[in-house]
């Protein structure tokens, strides 16, 4: 895939499945950007509740709604990047919302650092009782930092999020799109695999809200004790384009990712958490994370849902 002509500054891409009751919230944000050169591609991908006719009654212009048979968020989004118009593709899922300054914060970013495959800004974390907390990256403490993320790899997993990044449409040329088939981490594979080729820019001031008090979040579905992302690394290593040093930071940064999601979404469940654990030993190995992770293991469930938490 690679640029053409733009007609807009950014496609905003919205997947959206039985989110009725927040799809509304989402495109508002959008619509009260300082930046207004924009195009809204929804894709409702085989929703089974009204959200569709939300945003059908919606009447601005630059909104368009897309319906396909329920394939997937990634199948969604790719079905998004491929109806969008400008060179400059930014996501919003349908339960989240934008602060209005964030399409101005990613132009200024891609205007900055224009040989970036990805621009990301911080965003804040509202749980079910609507309180707000900012997601701050390890080793980006300011919230007022600005620039290329020295170290993808060691910064820490969410520094980019689905809800609060843009994709330069070439990119896609050469990362491929997302993954659709599996259920939990398409997006951090996205990122993963733009960030084995290409720089990210970021801007730590947050511009996005995520709500986790939303229905089928990914997150409330267990996953398997292998990410996608071990893959998506094989594939990238065969055609030999990346050095080893960044294959080890890689490798690092995917089993600190695979762990932690074994923590937090077994974090009230000991027995499950535990077998989880022993299935990743088996696949991977002894090493001084899974140490530590099968120490915690054992403490209190109470405990470790603080742990996780923090």
């Amino acid at each position: 895939m690679t640029d053409k002509p733009s007609p807009v500054a950014v496609s905003v891409v919205i997947p959206l499945y039985n989110k009725a009751q927040f799809v509304e919230r989402a495109i508002q944000s959008v619509l009260r950007q300082t930046i207004q050169d924009f195009e809204i591609i929804v894709v409702n991908d085989g929703s089974t509740d009204n959200g569709h006719e939300i945003v059908q009654q919606m009447t601005d212009e630059r909104i368009r709604l897309i319906r396909q048979t329920n394939a997937g968020v990634s199948a969604a989004r790719n079905r998004g990047i491929t109806e969008s118009r400008s060179n400059l593709v930014a996501f919003l899922d349908s339960d989240d919302e934008w602060m209005p300054e964030l399409l101005a914060t990613i132009l200024d970013l891609r205007r900055s650092y224009p040989e970036a495959g990805a621009y990301a800004t911080g965003y804040m974390i509202a749980n079910a009782q609507g309180c707000l907390s900012l997601f701050r990256p390890r080793r980006l403490r300011c919230t007022e930092w600005t620039g290329i993320i020295p170290d993808y790899f060691r910064l820490g997993i969410g520094c980019v999020w689905s809800s609060a990044v843009a994709v330069s449409r070439n990119v896609f040329a050469k990362t491929g799109m997302f993954r659709t088939g599996i259920t939990f981490g398409e997006d951090l594979d996205m990122w993963f695999r733009i960030a084995l080729r290409f720089d990210i820019a970021y801007s730590a001031t947050p511009m996005a809200i995520w709500h986790q008090d939303a229905m089928n979040r990914a997150s409330n579905r267990i996953h398997e004790v292998t990410s996608p992302l071990r893959n998506s690394l094989a594939e990238i290593q065969r055609d030999g384009s990346i050095p080893a040093t960044i294959t080890t930071r890689a490798l690092s940064y995917i089993e600190r990712h695979e762990l932690s999601l074994i923590m937090y979404l077994c974090r009230n469940d000991g027995e499950l958490r535990r077998s989880m654990l022993a299935q990743w030993h088996r696949l991977h190995g002894t090493t001084w994370r899974w140490l530590a992770c099968v120490g915690i293991a054992w403490l209190p469930t109470n405990l470790i849902a603080k742990l996780c938490r923090w």
